[in-house]
């Protein structure tokens, strides 16, 4: 015997459901980014197709938002039709909601130009397999005298690839050792350290990067540093400068951090 058209497979819609009368669907978008986006959300029910529009909050910070429609979705995608964020910066879930309750997820992954999340969920491969996103992050200038410290932000996992901060030291005569620290959250604290000194009245670039073994790690004016593989810092982590003497007038440069990053589940 056919099935009538409100039992139609594989799609589920409202008629298939005993409870249909009076009922409400929506889809709930769980958004973290890092920065402000606006992203398309597009997809089809029984009813038609239907089109809404989802702003991210800055600083990776999680945004929800619900949008009414008609039927339960046949389909559903996310996409940046911007190009406005790379992989590893825009995380987005999106949940069925039934009268108000959340229900399932449909779909979920990162999105960025390109690369768009799907149900019934489609077979689609990142730009970069199994990575995030890979840029570089300036500290600010440290005032003379003052150590250099950066902290990740809230809502962020950086994986360290590299440092590289410029130190000045002034006439006073003393031998100067730099120290990095990577300091977790949690009060883990991993401690690196050239085994060069810096005297008076010099200038070094420290380049504090996963060299491994260095015959020479002094060339000129500069200074290489061997630091772990895979360093994981979760938010509000810091990456910091510990001086050996360091004087009121020796002054460190703008640091510069070329790391890995994600926005971090909350």
């Amino acid at each position: 015997m056919p099935l009538e058209e409100s039992q139609a497979l594989p799609f589920l819609t409202r008629k298939m459901l005993a409870f249909e009368h009076a009922t409400t669907f929506s889809l709930r978008i769980r958004s973290q980014c890092a920065g402000t986006v606006t992203f398309q959300i597009r997809g089809f029910t029984k009813a038609g197709p239907f089109a809404f529009k989802h702003t991210s909050a800055s600083t990776s910070v999680a945004t929800t938002q619900d949008f009414r429609i008609p039927d339960v979705p046949i389909s559903v995608n996310v996409i940046d039709t911007g190009d406005n964020v790379r992989q590893g910066q825009a995380y987005i879930a999106i949940y069925l909601v039934i009268d108000g309750d959340q229900m399932m997820e449909l779909c979920s992954g990162f999105v960025y130009g390109g690369k768009s999340i799907t149900y019934p969920n489609t077979n689609t491969g990142e730009a970069l397999p199994g990575r995030a996103n890979i840029g570089s992050t300036s500290g600010s200038n440290p005032a003379a005298g003052t150590e250099v410290s950066i902290s990740v932000p809230t809502f962020e996992i950086w994986n360290i690839f590299y440092v590289m901060v410029q130190l000045i030291t002034d006439a006073t005569v003393a031998n100067r050792r730099v120290h990095l620290r990577f300091t977790n959250g949690g009060g883990g604290l991993i401690d690196c350290f050239s085994d060069q000194d810096q005297v008076a009245s010099t200038t070094r670039n420290y380049c504090f990067a996963k060299y491994g073994a260095l015959p020479d790690t002094l060339d000129d004016t500069e200074i290489l540093v061997p630091i772990p593989n895979d360093i994981y810092l979760i938010p509000e982590s810091t990456i910091e400068t510990a001086t050996t003497n360091l004087q009121a007038t020796d002054n460190f440069g703008i640091p510069r951090v070329v790391k890995e990053m994600s926005v971090s589940a909350t």
